[in-house]
């Protein structure tokens, strides 16, 4: 790692006039000062690029791009700009960054002090925890920690990595960008994770969280910690909600099974065809190929529900 390294910022924006600005100047904290910022806005109708167009002539040492979404939610807006075609012509890394958290000063550092030590020419993604906070960033407390390393087998019905804390380097952002936007996927950050996992890219899962994600009415799913996240996962599985997700990232991996390894690529078609044989024995090859979450508890639920076909 290098203080010449660049990292492009990349923020996809919607109705982010409340919190936006805290996390633009979060930017300008950061230890790792060169950087850019690429935004890309999926039709705000508050003030949002008004904020982020006042944080651009404040701070002209750093280029600031806007782009018009088309108003197609999180996952394809987040997909659509990393494919950016004068984007993909920049060298360097990419951080994702939500409009609404606060990054800590060593966010981009630690990131890239990470993927320094490995080596540049292979995929390689990293991701923190997070220091998880109310609307006014107070009752502070760590996202989980991670249990297990992460792996493909894992990505296929869980997500370990938040988007917020994402940071690649240019091989893995040139297989993300020829698998290229995927219209049926829930979420950005588990098709990344799902995609560069597959292709046995390097998955740093950093234990140290690296900036506060803040928790309100508006998150798109919010923190998967206490009481309250447990009930509201046990109900995705009940209405399948759960399945259809499985279902539209299992689809994008089938069309982009070429970018797999070849051992995981049968992991994804014994996952697919999960349902062709007596559902008991299903669970012991699911268990037997590594196909679990990340906590015991959390593995019993999935196979249950297996069990009970809601999944």
């Amino acid at each position: 790692m290098s203080f010449s390294d660049h990292v492009h910022i990349l923020m996809c924006t919607y109705n982010g006039a409340d919190f936006i600005a805290d996390q633009l100047e979060s930017f300008a904290r950061q230890d790792h000062r060169n950087w850019s910022l690429w935004v890309r806005d999926d039709g705000s109708s508050d003030d949002t690029l008004a904020i982020v167009q006042a944080f651009r002539d404040t701070h002209p040492q750093h280029e600031v791009h806007i782009r018009q979404g088309a108003q197609d939610g999180v996952a394809m807006n987040f997909l659509t700009l990393l494919c950016d075609a004068e984007l993909a012509q920049r060298p360097g890394f990419v951080a994702l960054s939500d409009q609404d958290d606060v990054w800590l000063p060593h966010r981009l550092l630690r990131g890239l002090e990470a993927l320094g030590r490995l080596p540049s020419d292979e995929p390689a993604l990293y991701g923190s925890r997070t220091i998880l906070v109310d609307e006014d960033l107070t009752h502070r407390r760590e996202s989980r920690p991670f249990r297990r390393p992460p792996g493909f087998a894992n990505a296929l019905v869980q997500n370990i990595l938040a988007g917020n804390t994402m940071l690649l380097n240019e091989p893995a952002l040139r297989l993300l960008r020829e698998a290229g936007p995927q219209s049926d996927i829930p979420f950005h950050d588990w098709w990344i994770y799902q995609l560069l996992a597959g292709a046995d890219a390097t998955i740093v899962a950093d234990p140290e969280p690296a900036l506060l994600y803040r928790q309100h009415g508006s998150n798109t799913l919010g923190a998967n910690l206490g009481r309250g996240a447990l009930q509201r996962r046990l109900s995705l599985l009940r209405n399948r909600h759960f399945k259809s997700w499985v279902d539209g990232n299992n689809a994008a991996l089938t069309r982009n099974a070429k970018l797999l390894t070849s051992e995981n690529a049968q992991k994804l078609e014994t996952f697919i065809h999960r349902h062709d044989r007596n559902r008991f024995s299903s669970v012991f090859t699911l268990g037997r190929h590594g196909i679990r979450r990340q906590s015991t508890r959390q593995t019993l639920v999935l196979y249950t529900a297996f069990l009970m076909g809601r999944f």
